[in-house]
Order: structure tokens, then C-alpha cells, then sequence
């Protein structure tokens, strides 16, 4: 959306994944170098490049490695992998006002160290990352979608569908379809309070690519489920509770990015993970028109599912439905009692995912975003141009809820938001110490 009469966009496509036509059209060049660095070097000093922007560094050897070039004069990481590079041939790293730590202007003196980029980080106004709501998924080789099916806590406990997920009309679905690198192993406690909690509650998780990977994490769990079910027990390792719980526990393979949606829609809820959460599989949630629970957390890769719910605004449709009540939580005890309701509450489900389908257009293809985009890049490359006439290029008028003074009042309910929430984690955590004490 970025306006042609200023900029040329010349996109470099790496890795075996190829993008949609309709992304390749929207470019005046596009070149796909695979695997091979010494061709995309080549490409990238042909092009003699004013900005260079790297979506993500970490997910591929090549884009990593590049990075450590200097193809343009200014050199701009994007929050694909959401951390900084540490890399000093990066300027920049694209993030957004509410998608960092709300307080970032303590971050001197004493608590530098606090500061977590060393690239110069620009934050965006509003949701500041976007999707296309009109998604043309190239043909994927399944060979990158697959996984390996791992269900030994499923084992005849109850019938399963065709993704593998559980079939059964009492049974409430936990879905956590992330990488499972995302799934740390705090979080493996928080799965299994929900499955103490909830005892019809099934949690499905992804498969890793590699069964090595899922096996580690299926023994992650089962190791943790002995040490919190089975104190006391006869048996040494695994106590008949804790295996009864992670029978519940099932590990399905990856779809194609084309299923994800229809995949979704067979949960009851979607969990998202803290400390590393996602945009994409949130923004799929909300698609999919299945609550999502997220806890925001202080760094960018744990707060970006939270700045969706922020731009649908669900409390003007229904204030008993507002995001702090179904969705956004306050602490990890609060993260499991939403986790709960939502599983267990049809009635209440079915009402959030009507309000949050109510707003969920707000998300999508936001103006906002590539708006913010031409703005910084032109200033960066020094094209002198005023917004307003940048705007009125780019045909852009901001909706209701992009105005500034609103945007404002979003930001300060997010820094007493987030008082509230650390003095509730602190007092917890002093709690926890006292108990352990005796």
C-alpha cells in the first residue's frame, strides 16, 4: 500500500516457500534466490538499494547471516521473529506504541540494562502490524506442513477427528497451536492447572516437525505433572492422576496454512503463550471466530495477540464482554480462570465469539499500519513530504477509533493496566514464598 509515486518496492524471497501472486504483483520486482546466499547477495548489491527491510532474522540462516551486510544506506528489522537482532548493521526495528513495555521511558539511567534492542526502535501508532483479511495461500508442499502425529497421551482415552483433536460432546478443547518452541516450560504448568480444573478439558498442542522435539516436550509435561500430582503417591514416577491428566494431553501434526482456520474451529478455546505469544496464529484465532486468552507480557513477543482486542474495543459492543474480562489477563491465576469459564460456559463462549465476530473487521488490512509505514520512511530517507499530504497520496482518513486523543486513553489504560497487574504478580509471588516457607 506503500504509494508508488514514491517509493519502488523490489521484494527478495528466500527459503523453498514461494509467496501469492497477488504479492509478487504488488511489487515492481521480485526475485527468489532459495537457499542460496552468494545469489542473494548478488541480487541485493544489483539493486543499489536506498532502505533494505528484513521481516525477520532468525527463522532462516540466510536472512541472518545477510543481515550482517551493508546492502543500503539504512537497514530495518521487522518484527517477523519479535526480537532485536543484535546486530549492528541494523538501524531500526519496527515495533508499536502498545506493543511494548508500557513504562518504556524508565529504561535509563540505572535500568539500561532493562533496554532489550540494539537497533533504534521506532514505535508505530495504533495496532501497528496488519494482515489481509483476502489471504491466497500459495500451493504448499506438504513436506513443509507436515509433523509428526505424537498422541501418546490420547491413547484409546476417547475417539478423534481427523486432525486428531479429540471428538466428544462434552469435551472442552484447549488448543495451543504454536511452534513448539513458543511453549516454555513455565507454561507447561499453566496447561496442566487448566487440565486439573477442567476435568473434560483436553489440551492440543502442535506437533514439532521432528518427533525428537515433540517427545521432549511430551516428557517435559509428564515430568512436571508427576512433581505437581503426585506428591505423596506410592508410585515412584507417574501416580494413576497424573496419568489420567496427560491422557488428556494430545500433540497433532501441522496443517497447511490454508487449514489453520478450519483447525482452529474445532476448539473451544485458543490458548496463547506467554512469555512468547504471536500475531499471526492470534490474528487465525480471531478469523477462525474462537476466543483466543492471552496474558500480555513485558517485551513485544508476548504483547502483540493483546493489541488486536485493543483495536476491536469489545466493551462498546458489550461491557460484560470487554477484553479484561473474557480474554486479556491480569496474571497467570487469571489467565486459567478465563481459560476455564470459556471452556467450560457455552453460553458465555458462544457471546464472546459473537462480539469478538462483531469487531474482528477492525483487524484487518489496517490503513493505519502502512500509513505509519510511508510516514517513518520518508522521513528516514529524507523525501520531504507532510503527512497531510502523504495521507491524501495514500487516500488514508484515520476510523474513530485510530484518532489521537483515543489512541491516548488506549495507552494510559494499558500503563494502569499493567500497575495493577505487577502489583498482583508481586503480591502473589510474595504469598508463594511465604507458603514455602513453612
Amino acid at each position: 500500500r506503500l504509494p508508488k509515486q514514491i517509493f519502488e518496492i523490489i521484494a527478495v524471497g528466500i527459503g523453498s516457500k514461494k509467496p501469492s501472486r497477488d504479492f509478487v504483483d504488488a511489487t515492481a520486482e521480485y526475485f527468489h534466490v532459495g537457499y542460496y546466499d552468494e545469489l542473494a547477495r548478488e541480487v541485493l548489491i544489483s539493486q543499489k538499494l536506498d532502505c533494505l527491510v528484513f521481516a525477520e532474522m532468525q527463522n532462516e540462516a540466510i536472512a541472518h547471516f545477510l543481515g550482517y551486510y551493508r546492502f543500503a544506506p539504512i537497514q530495518i528489522l521487522v518484527m517477523g521473529a519479535p526480537v532485536t537482532s543484535g546486530n549492528p548493521s541494523i538501524d531500526y526495528f519496527i515495533s508499536g506504541d502498545r506493543l511494548e513495555y508500557p513504562f518504556r521511558t524508565h529504561m535509563t539511567g540505572d535500568r539500561r540494562y532493562e533496554e532489550h534492542y540494539t537497533e533504534q526502535v521506532v514505535l508505530f501508532d495504533g495496532q501497528a502490524i496488519s494482515f489481509p483479511l483476502d489471504r491466497s495461500h500459495p500451493k504448499q508442499d506438504s513436506a513443509l506442513a507436515a509433523g509428526d502425529a505424537f498422541i501418546e497421551g490420547g491413547k484409546g482415552a476417547i475417539g478423534v477427528d481427523e486432525y486428531g483433536i479429540p471428538r466428544h460432546k462434552n469435551a472442552s478443547i484447549y488448543m495451543c497451536f504454536q511452534s513448539l518452541f513458543k511453549i516454555q516450560p513455565s507454561f507447561d504448568h499453566v496447561l496442566i492447572h487448566i487440565l486439573h480444573t477442567d476435568k473434560n478439558g483436553h489440551v492440543v498442542l502442535q506437533a514439532a516437525r521432528n518427533a525428537i522435539r515433540t517427545k521432549k516436550v511430551s516428557d517435559r509435561i509428564k515430568a512436571a505433572l508427576a512433581d505437581n500430582l503426585c506428591e505423596g503417591s506410592d508410585h515412584e514416577e507417574f501416580c494413576p492422576l497424573a496419568e489420567e491428566t496427560f491422557s488428556r494431553v494430545h500433540f497433532i501434526p501441522r496443517v497447511k496454512s490454508y487449514d489453520v482456520v478450519k483447525l482452529l474451529q474445532r476448539s473451544s478455546v485458543i490458548l496463547h503463550p506467554f512469555p512468547f505469544g504471536g500475531s499471526k496464529t492470534a490474528s487465525d484465532a480471531i478469523e477462525a471466530g474462537v476466543p483466543i486468552v492471552t496474558y500480555p507480557q513485558k517485551y513485544l513477543r508476548g504483547r502483540m495477540a493483546a493489541s488486536f482486542f485493543t483495536t476491536m474495543a469489545l466493551h462498546e459492543v458489550s461491557p460484560d464482554v470487554a477484553a479484561s474480562a473474557c480474554c486479556v489477563a491480569s496474571n497467570v491465576l487469571d489467565y486459567v480462570s478465563k481459560a476455564v469459564r470459556l471452556g467450560q460456559d457455552k453460553e458465555y463462549r458462544d457471546k464472546v465469539a459473537s462480539v469478538i465476530s462483531q469487531r474482528s473487521h477492525r483487524i484487518w488490512d489496517d490503513k493505519q499500519t502502512s500509513f505509519e509505514w510511508a510516514r517513518f520512511l520518508t522521513r528516514a530517507l529524507g523525501v520531504v513530504v507532510e503527512a497531510h499530504e502523504l495521507s491524501i497520496e495514500m487516500k488514508y482518513t484515520p476510523e474513530s477509533w485510530q484518532e489521537d486523543e483515543i489512541l491516548a486513553r488506549e495507552y494510559e489504560r494499558e500503563q494502569d493496566r499493567w500497575r495493577k497487574s505487577t502489583s498482583v504478580s508481586e503480591a502473589l509471588d510474595r504469598r508463594q514464598e511465604i507458603v514455602s516457607k513453612y
